[in-house]
């Protein structure tokens, strides 16, 4: 059962990586599921900060670094990425 899950794990982190690349707006909406149930959230971080090389002006995607950060109890990142969001949507 375990391979099955690590086999689960790898196929929704590449689905959630190849909408990252071509799709932020959805990428933001599935990792925001995945940050609300506290999973994979240091692959999230990844992805979303490779994304955000992409798309850096996407609000959404901030936000979801600034929550995936809270997750990680590093308030001084989450504060940053929401300051950037909160700075682009001035």
């Amino acid at each position: 059962m375990a391979t099955a899950l690590s086999g689960a794990k790898r196929e929704r982190i590449t689905r959630l990586h190849q909408a990252s690349r071509n799709q932020p707006a959805q990428a933001a909406e599935l990792y925001t599921g995945l940050v609300r149930h506290n999973l994979l959230i240091k692959d999230v971080i990844n992805d979303v900060q490779e994304a955000l090389y992409r798309f850096p002006v996407d609000v959404n995607l901030w936000v979801v670094l600034g929550d995936a950060f809270l997750r990680t109890d590093d308030l001084q990142e989450a504060l940053n990425a929401y300051s950037k969001a909160e700075d682009l949507v001035r």
